[in-house]
């Protein structure tokens, strides 16, 4: 009885998700028929706003219907960023590469290119060099975002908090360990809490200065989480001891662009279902006592 109402759940689940997709993407596309060509820029007399975001080859055909979705929002930002690494785009011309290329870059999208390629993390820790006073969003080049994703985050802006849409409750057994990564539940509060664990997927706001300067040890983020960029971001959140908000009642998880499914599959198998979480959580925070901030 108990499978079959996970079962039940799960069918649920997609249903739903599969609703809220096709919404999204029919309203996008009304935005898209009523506004035509749009630019970025919020007011010049507020903090500049950036929203950071990575890419590579493997998911240009989802980019555009993500990147639209980032510039018809209701409150825009000062800057978007695609950060590209080298290696994965020599030799390419992006122009042809990247539909719809053109209209971006007309509309204010900056591709930048980057040296050092560290994956997932490049969706943030370029821009916190570039942009040490910016108010930085991240978001994943494969999620549709409704109108109403930067206007929330700006209206909800405190200096002194992270805040995100979609996270975990941390949570330890008795004798102070982290439980397995698989094993946490949905976050349920808007009040501030150590124990939050944002993920990117949802989008996140990080204030100027809001993470340890470690941020930025690419030895140590090498040898310790190489494909946990969420699991580095919220610890070095920790280390610094910036406070985490959910910014609505519940976690809540935005649509993923139905082509880049399979990839998204694969990399949850390595992390969450073979337990790489689990390790690279350990590392980290017995690397840095972690545990005393929770």
């Amino acid at each position: 009885m108990r499978i079959l109402t996970k079962l039940y759940h799960r069918i649920r689940r997609g249903t739903k998700k599969k609703i809220q997709y096709l919404f999204y993407l029919l309203r996008l596309k009304k935005e898209i028929f009523v506004r035509k060509d749009v630019h970025l820029a919020l007011d010049s007399s507020s903090d500049e706003v950036i929203i950071s975001l990575t890419t590579f080859p493997a998911r240009f055909n989802v980019l555009g219907l993500c990147l639209k979705s980032l510039l018809y929002q209701r409150v825009r930002p000062h800057r978007l960023i695609v950060w590209l690494a080298e290696e994965e785009v020599e030799g390419l011309d992006l122009s042809k590469q990247i539909p719809e290329f053109e209209f971006f870059v007309r509309s204010g999208i900056e591709f930048a290119l980057i040296n050092e390629n560290l994956r997932s993390y490049n969706k943030l820790l370029p821009a916190l060099k570039r942009y040490p006073r910016g108010i930085i969003v991240t978001c994943d080049d494969d999620i549709l975002y409704p109108p109403w994703f930067l206007e929330k985050m700006v209206r909800a802006y405190n200096p002194e908090e992270i805040c995100f849409y979609r996270a975990w409750e941390m949570e330890t057994d008795p004798r102070g360990r982290m439980t397995p990564y698989h094993t946490w539940n949905d976050a349920s509060s808007k009040t501030p809490s150590s124990r939050l664990f944002f993920t990117g997927v949802g989008g996140v706001l990080y204030p100027p200065g809001s993470l340890a300067e470690e941020v930025f040890n690419v030895s140590r983020i090498r040898e310790l989480c190489p494909s946990g960029d969420d699991i580095w971001f919220n610890a070095m959140a920790l280390l610094k001891g910036t406070k985490k908000r959910l910014l609505l009642s519940n976690s809540y998880s935005f649509p993923i662009i139905k082509e880049s499914l399979s990839q998204r599959s694969a990399l949850r198998e390595r992390n969450v279902a073979q337990g790489f979480n689990d390790v690279m959580l350990r590392a980290v925070f017995d690397c840095y006592n972690l545990y005393q901030f929770l």
